[in-house]
């Protein structure tokens, strides 16, 4: 390990955030941190960064930005310099390379875990989870290019480099489509149609949760898919907005007849086991 060094961000959003947790939500803007690590090989010109965003919702994950902030303060100085010296708020680095990362922690399955609490003397639950995400993505990300592969090869285990040609994995990753769907449902349609006209998405992932009554939600799904057709997997988010019973509320309305491949329930169902309620309805995912 080279360095390791944070900074924050600060975005200005499209349109307003729509989660369950408004408090402490600044309007408008979107702030984290970025967490760069350098990686070196045997010869030090070998040098390859990695990338992790580190990005807490006020109110809505249970760690505050501040608190992400300190954890990423500690890791930096861990990571550089095995924690014998220190960083300096927001970008701090040293250049001794005294911490390994062994290649087989891409491999997963308790590896990274392993490494974090043998390698670096941190417990792998006393971190964040959205510092733990920005952690791993960032190792994994540097890996992946020291290997010469793509992320998602180095993640299925590939060994053949990016730039063979030979056995390769797609070039990269499939993604929803994202849709606001405000409005009325004849402008969440058009809105849809909108999307696909400049991105064929073969998925399309819909905010819902926006409206007062949860049968309006229902029927802009249902305008949006007439208007994109049966070909487009629809996937419902309503960002936490829905109680459970408004969620089976829209789910006996919109289920079966907009073809809803999934509809992301609220907090507070059950872990382990669907609802009953959701099991009555017809193809319920």
């Amino acid at each position: 390990m080279q360095s390791a060094s944070y900074h924050a961000f600060s975005l200005p959003l499209a349109r307003p955030l729509t989660t369950a947790a408004g408090a402490g939500v600044e309007p408008g803007r979107r702030r984290g941190f970025l967490l760069r690590v350098t990686l070196c090989g045997d010869d030090d010109r070998d040098s390859v960064h990695g990338v992790g965003e580190v990005a807490p919702l006020p109110g809505l994950h249970r760690e505050s930005l501040q608190e992400a902030e300190q954890q990423l303060a500690l890791l930096c100085s861990l990571l550089s310099d095995g924690g014998t010296g220190t960083s300096s708020r927001g970008s701090g680095h040293a250049d001794a390379a005294v911490v390994r990362l062994p290649l087989s922690a891409a491999l997963l399955g308790g590896r990274m875990s392993a490494w974090l609490e043998a390698g670096l003397g941190v417990s792998p639950a006393s971190l964040l989870p959205s510092v733990r995400c920005g952690l791993e993505a960032a190792l994994l990300s540097a890996t992946a290019q020291h290997r010469g592969l793509s992320t998602a090869q180095l993640l299925s285990g590939a060994t053949v480099p990016a730039v063979s040609g030979v056995a390769q994995l797609a070039p990269g990753v499939s993604v929803n489509g994202l849709l606001d769907c405000q409005g009325t449902p004849a402008e969440a349609a058009a809105e849809a149609e909108a999307l696909l006209r400049c991105q064929p998405f073969a998925a399309l992932k819909i905010k819902v949760g926006r409206r007062a009554d949860p049968a309006e939600d229902a029927a802009a799904v249902l305008a949006i898919r007439a208007a994109v057709g049966p070909g487009v997997v629809l996937r419902a988010d309503a960002n936490r907005r829905w109680s459970l019973e408004q969620a089976v509320q829209v789910g006996s309305a919109a289920v079966r007849p907009a073809l809803l491949a999934g509809v992301l329930l609220p907090e507070s169902a059950p872990a382990t086991e669907p609802p009953s309620c959701l099991h009555a309805l017809p193809d319920a995912p």
